[in-house]
């Protein structure tokens, strides 16, 4: 039977997970890149206590996935699918100690070996080093829960790596009162290496004139190899006067390390109502000040 622990924390921009806001692992996220078969790469994950008393851990390896359309996390338990195989890096990281037991106020070390083996395929493998309390112990208001915490490995190993990039979803919102303030776009990885997807999104109007853009993942998420996701892009308008129209929307998208774009492009409309309720405003002002003119000169002089 499966057992799943599932994380919706947002991926990639994590910092140092917390228990109980008192023990502290860092750090949040380690990339390796594994070039010779035979090799072995060290990382090192660090444990601190900074409660009042003395806290053990058990120290283990899980492998996890992504879930689509989320930016949250699967760890994984017994029993993996076959995908799930395909990208699983326990079988190849040992970590020593296996046990320990902080005192309070310090921090210990934990060194986490990655073997590069004949039989770990070329792309992305993917783990997390799981530190599990003892039922609580030694931390305050955990009323016995066990706490675990996690530093992430994100290993890729070279000669037969695929990077493959899809954007296969435009979504704006439907309206013709106003330009967009945000674009989502749907980007699948079909590699079999995590990649960090970039680009940019521009509304262009008349003479290609670029009225509003955002950048395409600012918070450097990464998407791993078989998954799919929504990214919210913000628009900034760029331009001081938007006239009513049509324009197109305008998606660029590449991953980091790759100079290549993927274009897609949207027609929306924009009736331009409130930039033509300035103008009727200025309008209505403009006469009522003529009016007040014509009457002022038309007002007998007083003797």
């Amino acid at each position: 039977m499966k057992s799943w622990l599932l994380i919706v924390t947002l991926l990639f921009g994590i910092s140092p997970v917390q228990a109980a806001s008192s023990i502290a692992v860092a750090p949040a996220l380690q990339q390796i890149v594994l070039n010779q078969e035979g090799e072995t790469t060290q990382a090192h994950v660090q444990l601190k206590n900074n409660t009042e008393s003395e806290v053990s851990f058990t120290l283990s390896a899980v492998n996890f996935g992504s879930l689509d359309d989320s930016s949250g996390l699967i760890f994984q338990g017994q029993g993996i699918s076959q995908l799930d195989a395909q990208y699983s890096l326990t079988n190849w990281i040992s970590i020593s100690p296996s046990k320990v037991t902080i005192p309070p106020g310090l921090e210990v070390d934990i060194a986490v070996t990655v073997t590069n083996l004949p039989d770990l395929s070329p792309g992305g493998h993917y783990a997390a080093v799981l530190a599990t309390t003892d039922s609580g112990a030694g931390i305050p208001n955990t009323v016995g829960l066990k706490q675990a915490l996690s530093s992430l490995l994100f290993v890729t190993k070279k000669g037969g790596e695929n990077y493959e990039e899809i954007l296969s979803g435009i979504s704006i919102p439907k309206t013709t009162l106003q330009l967009p303030d945000a674009v989502q776009i749907q980007v699948q990885n079909k590699g079999n290496v995590h990649i960090v997807p970039r680009g940019l999104v521009q509304v262009i109007g008349y003479g290609n004139q670029v009225v509003a853009q955002g950048a395409i993942n600012e918070d450097s998420s990464l998407l791993l190899p078989g998954t799919n996701r929504w990214l919210k892009v913000p628009l900034h308008q760029t331009a001081l006067l938007v006239w009513p129209g049509q324009y197109r929307v305008r998606v660029s998208l590449r991953y980091d390390g790759s100079d290549t774009l993927i274009n897609q492009e949207k027609i929306i409309s924009y009736t331009g109502i409130p930039l033509l309720g300035i103008i009727a405003t200025l309008c209505l002002f403009g006469f009522v000040l003529i009016l007040r003119r014509k009457k002022h000169r038309r007002s007998p002089s007083k003797v």
